[in-house]
């Protein structure tokens, strides 16, 4: 027998599983911080590129700890779904090192139109070189992320949101779960064109026992297919749009 929920206990629910580690922050060993900016440009309504790049620093945000250039393409499939590919090239003092990103977003709205929830589940290859004599002794890496969030929409310029993602990670035949990330933020934007980005989020890598705190910065341009809204029609344009009635 099934058990359902009431639809306002369900945000509840999810709210502390994502806020599970964010005690984290208390006994946090470093603090990072990650400036993001990128250009987007809407093909139509439902095929997105964009192109990015972010600097990150840890040792409490003073030091330099790597360098991302990328790019990435959406596309809608349907009103609940989408899908990602996207490519990160990263560098910092020690390695260059490519990585791909391949993912699919459900959400769906609860209680009402304020409210939605997102899944994101997610495959990541890491390699630093795709020579035969290199992989047979670094092979490539592999990830698997799977992400729960809850957005709530403020008004129709900003966004709420909290999320958890957790990591699972294959190496040589052996799948293990290797890190988990909960986090908060917010998202503003002006003019349909220009969205800003402000996130805090709690690492745990339970491989090497580190803890991590994040703070995000990011700006986006828009480009392209932006969404008209419909014109409401005047009282006299809709009396002439109304059909005669044959049968006077």
């Amino acid at each position: 027998m099934m058990i359902k929920l009431p639809k306002k206990i369900l945000p509840i629910l999810i709210v502390i599983c994502c806020m599970y580690g964010m005690p984290l922050y208390a006994q946090n060993n470093d603090l990072e911080l990650r400036q993001q900016l990128a250009l987007k440009y809407n093909i139509d309504k439902r095929w997105t590129v964009a192109v990015k790049y972010f600097l990150q620093t840890n040792d409490n945000m003073i030091g330099f700890d790597k360098s991302v250039p990328g790019a990435e393409m959406k596309y809608k499939l349907f009103s609940w779904l989408k899908a990602e590919v996207e490519y990160r090239f990263e560098t910092n003092y020690q390695k260059d090192q490519h990585e791909f990103r391949y993912s699919l977003t459900f959400d769906h709205d609860i209680i009402n139109k304020r409210w939605k929830v997102k899944y994101r589940p997610m495959l990541q290859q890491q390699f630093e070189y795709l020579q035969p004599e290199y992989l047979a002794a670094n092979p490539v890496e592999y990830a698997v992320r799977n992400m729960l969030e809850l957005d709530y929409t403020y008004n129709k310029k900003t966004e709420l949101y909290v999320f958890t993602e957790f990591y699972t990670n294959y190496d040589r035949g052996v799948w293990f779960h290797s890190t988990q990330k909960s986090g908060a933020g917010i998202n503003y934007e002006r003019k349909k064109r220009h969205d800003f980005n402000l996130e805090a989020n709690w690492f745990y890598d339970i491989e090497d026992a580190q803890h991590a705190l994040r703070i995000s910065v990011g700006y986006s341009y828009t480009l392209g297919y932006v969404k008209k809204k419909k014109k409401k029609k005047s009282h006299t344009e809709a009396i002439q749009d109304t059909p005669t009635d044959m049968r006077q």
